[in-house]
């Protein structure tokens, strides 16, 4: 597995309240994005705290993950409890401190081995995987504009320059619980996984991505690569992107 993580401020941003999370614990590979929301720099808070919150997790719970039967069931519980604790953690935090009332963050968070990838997903970061000349997003936006898309009120170019595009309908520690999406499949070799806040896709389309990703450049290359294409267009928002290439032989798959 080849990987590598970039966040960058952007052109606009005076701080950056994206984060990642890169974890190996062989045979499992942990990768995550973030992106905070609230005032007074909650937001990086928030997405700090997710991520502080999920290593903590990982700690205790980590010989618990090699021992379990390796079902999609079992892996769908685990990475729910994973996050429902991280997004309880930042709600608490969010109503015991004034300054961080009101704070929230996405996440997009995946577990990967023996060819599989597990994921666990809230509000609009994103995940896509690259297979061979194509291109899918394993995610879905939980958001007002992607609602509305779905319902058929909106085309994709009104999406695009919605004034609302990025009001969230789900997102961690804005409530004591919260819906967890997940997603299952199979991660091939020659497979590249990118996960990514927004600040990459409003500005840098799907097709492109699949572009950079056929390049053959390595992990660290092609995320340097996005972050740049995002800050040439505006750097409007922070920009966050964890890139991951199978290059393993491992044929033993999941149940």
């Amino acid at each position: 597995m080849h990987y590598h993580g970039r966040t960058d401020t952007g052109r606009e941003r005076n701080t950056n309240e994206d984060a990642f999370l890169v974890l190996e614990h062989p045979p499992f590979y942990i990768f995550g994005v973030a992106d905070g929301m609230g005032g007074h720099a909650a937001g990086e808070v928030a997405s700090s705290l997710a991520f502080k919150s999920i290593k903590a997790f990982l700690k205790d719970n980590l010989e618990g993950l090699k021992e379990m039967d390796p079902s999609v069931d079992n892996f769908s519980t685990f990475i729910f409890n994973m996050i429902s604790e991280a997004n309880y953690r930042i709600w608490q935090d969010s109503r015991n401190s004034r300054d961080h009332h009101g704070m929230g963050t996405t996440v997009t968070l995946g577990i990967l081995t023996n060819n599989h990838f597990f994921i666990g997903h809230v509000g609009d970061s994103r995940a896509y995987v690259i297979h061979e000349d194509s291109i899918l997003q394993v995610t879905r936006d939980h958001s007002l504009v992607a609602e509305m898309l779905e319902n058929g009120q909106l085309d994709k170019e009104e999406a695009q320059n919605h004034p609302q595009r990025h009001v969230l309908t789900r997102a961690l520690g804005t409530g004591s619980y919260v819906e967890v999406d997940f997603f299952h499949g199979e991660f091939h070799k020659g497979d590249i996984f990118i996960f990514c806040t927004d600040g990459l896709t409003s500005t840098v389309g799907m097709e492109e991505i699949l572009l950079v990703g056929r390049e053959g450049a390595k992990a660290g290359e092609m995320a340097a690569t996005l972050v740049g294409m995002a800050n040439q267009r505006g750097g409007p928002d922070n920009i966050t992107v964890v890139v991951v290439k199978n290059i393993s032989d491992n044929k033993d798959l999941a149940r």
